[in-house]
């Protein structure tokens, strides 16, 4: 073969083999599907529910008319479909916006979409008439017709996702409803209560027909309706600026004399949760409590329903209204916001001889026992926020969630903790609205003025809790030297900095309480208590998460961390600080007094104290860093014969 002939050959080679990878990449190409575009809907704010509903609570079935007003958030999607969520139970009898009809379709998928004719207005209202037999089977129990003592009760209970199982709605935690009017029509025998007011009640023929007006903002789930032969009664909580809020009871007449003896004992935990976090925020309407057969309560706004009235209950369900109702969560991995608070607030009433228990720190050991039944269980959800239980966890999202903000109690001490409490309620952005964690952790590091990073980071987004091996050894001085080891549940902590509570015996019955910064895996820290060291207890008053942590003595190969020298002669007393302890400041106060002294730690971990700056008697010193030391410093006159530092 000549060599053109060659080149010719190789030439046609290359042509085919470009050609047939151009051919595969096209077939490739087109075997892809193009990604289907989700479908778009009006953006909108939900201005005000007008919701008329037609029950027998002897039948299940609903039939209703719900009439929304709303803005359009982008004028840019006017024309665009608007979207409800309702059951598709139910069948939409018809749609009407500004006296026309518009075409709409039912999806199954419980969605309901309408269709505008032109574009919709600035501020629209719309009609939707609808009925069916409704879905009895879902999140909760959303619908529940039933019977109690033989008679006929309905209610709702819509958290998290189940309001679409009785009216129209939009699903969405940041669109409050601004204002609400539900209308009942149900027989004259029996009595009807939802949120707000009651501004009418009248007999129409064989029905009666109750209004009731709501002029609060609203998350979708916490409205209400519930049906009986109710008895009501009144208790009224008085304030301390001499005002007075109604707690409207709506009980089963079985158990009327029943509840009246245990709704007034709410009474003094109203008073205190008001003193706590501000006056209740739903004031200027009521509070109430309507009894359901569910096995527990919720916190309808407003209008509480309790299976019974246990005491910490109403407290748990009370306390929802600032945490939870006006403060709502922003999505439900924040549930959080809600829950954690209602339950510390059960621990905050414990405290104060309010609640059922009177022994707080029980209490608290019962919740931590609950939280660490998780090994690497967390407070923030990370799961599937569909499935109800997993956001409802009553261990982590409750109990748990309850103990961290304990924990940033102990951290930030009672008064700064509160007054941070009452900033970030009175946040208009938060107040009425909605919030999630990091929105509190940032505002309660505003109003602290520390970095709490840290702890947001491990207690709140990480999993799991520390187990503590404390080893301790009293040198012959005095001087209580311990070992800080711990370990971690799970890998996404590797170390929980926290503050150690100890309760330090000696051996006539002497005690003294520390915290103890753990700053840092294997941390030394010495203390110098005045008398011999008997036993320590870990966390006596239950204030970590932590369970299976324990404190044993122990020969311990550590030099001692500070010394302490003074002699008859002078008038100073030296400190020498390990250079290794990184010390940076210290501070010298007596025995339950303020602080006299203060100063910086030089590098070479030397400094002296003056003693005809004090005047006789026991000081406490304390050195702080990345490690931290207290003991006792004894001043007397030179011209006494004991000296002791």
């Amino acid at each position: 073969m000549s060599l053109i002939n060659t080149k010719i050959f190789w030439l046609i080679v290359k042509t085919v083999a470009v050609t047939y990878t151009l051919l595969t990449a096209i077939v490739i190409l087109c075997s892809f599907k193009k990604p289907v575009k989700p479908p778009e809907y009006v953006r909108t704010d939900i201005i005000f529910l007008k919701l008329y509903l037609n029950i027998n609570p002897e039948i299940k079935f609903i039939s209703g008319n719900a009439f929304y007003s709303f803005k359009v958030e982008n004028r840019n999607e006017k024309n665009l479909p608007l979207q409800f969520d309702l059951s598709q139970n139910f069948n939409v009898k018809k749609v009407i916006y500004n006296g026309k009809h518009l075409n709409f379709k039912q999806n199954t998928d419980d969605k309901l979409i309408v269709y505008p004719n032109n574009n919709w207005n600035d501020d629209d209202n719309i009609e939707i008439e609808y009925e069916g037999i409704p879905n009895t089977q879902n999140g909760l129990g959303s619908v529940v017709f039933s019977k109690h003592d033989g008679i006929p009760v309905f209610w709702t209970l819509s958290e998290p996702n189940g309001a679409k199982d009785w009216f129209p709605c939009k699903q969405q935690l940041t669109d409050k409803i601004d204002s609400t009017d539900i209308i009942i029509s149900c027989p004259k025998r029996y009595k009807s209560v939802s949120n707000g007011i009651k501004v009418e009640e009248k007999i129409e023929g064989q029905s009666r027909i109750t209004i009731w007006q709501h002029r609060y903002p609203c998350a979708y789930y916490l409205l209400a309706a519930a049906i009986s032969e109710y008895k009501t009664y009144s208790d009224y909580v008085k304030l301390s600026n001499g005002d007075s809020i109604e707690i409207l009871n709506y009980v089963y007449p079985e158990r009327y004399e029943q509840c009246r003896r245990r709704t007034p004992k709410l009474i003094p935990a109203f008073k205190m949760l008001c003193d706590s976090f501000g006056t209740y925020p739903f004031a200027n309407e009521k509070y109430g409590h309507a009894q359901f057969g569910w096995g527990g309560g919720m916190e309808h706004q407003t209008i509480s329903f309790m299976v019974n009235f246990d005491l910490d209950l109403m407290i748990h369900e009370l306390a929802h209204h600032w945490f939870g109702n006006m403060i709502t969560c922003t999505s439900w991995r924040d549930v959080w916001i809600n829950e954690g608070f209602a339950v510390f607030c059960e621990g905050l009433a414990t405290e104060k001889g309010l609640a059922n228990g009177n022994d707080p720190v029980a209490w608290r050991k019962q919740k931590i026992y609950n939280a660490c039944r998780h090994p690497e269980g967390g407070v923030y959800v990370t799961g599937d926020t569909t499935e109800v239980w997993n956001i409802f966890n009553t261990d982590l999202s409750y109990s748990k969630g309850a103990m961290i903000l304990h924990m940033l109690r102990r951290e930030m001490g009672d008064q700064m903790f509160f007054k941070a409490i009452r900033q970030y309620i009175d946040q208009k952005k938060f107040k009425y609205g909605n919030a999630t964690g990091a929105d509190f952790f940032d505002c309660i590091q505003k109003t602290y003025g520390k970095n709490l990073q840290w702890f947001v980071n491990q207690w709140y987004y990480g999993k799991g809790y520390p187990i503590y091996d404390i080893r301790w050894q009293q040198t012959a001085n005095g001087i209580l030297n311990l070992k800080l080891n711990q370990k971690t549940t799970s890998n996404s902590i590797g170390f929980f900095k926290a503050k150690i509570p100890l309760a330090i015996h000696g051996e006539n019955g002497e005690t003294m309480f520390v915290r103890l910064n753990n700053s840092f895996p294997g941390q030394h820290i010495s203390i110098a208590p005045d008398f011999n060291v008997s036993y320590i207890v870990f966390d006596p008053y239950s204030d970590v998460i932590s369970v299976g942590s324990r404190v044993q003595h122990t020969k311990l190969c550590t030099d001692q961390i500070v010394k302490i020298k003074t002699d008859l002669k002078s008038d100073k007393i030296r400190i020498e600080c390990n250079s290794e302890s990184g010390f940076r400041r210290y501070s010298l106060k007596q025995k339950n007094s303020t602080e006299i002294l203060n100063g910086f730690v030089p590098p070479n971990g030397i400094f002296e104290i003056h003693k005809n700056q004090l005047a006789d008697g026991t000081y406490i010193l304390t050195i702080e860093g990345k490690e931290y030391w207290s003991g006792f410093v004894y001043i007397k006159h030179r011209n006494n014969n004991k000296k002791r530092a």
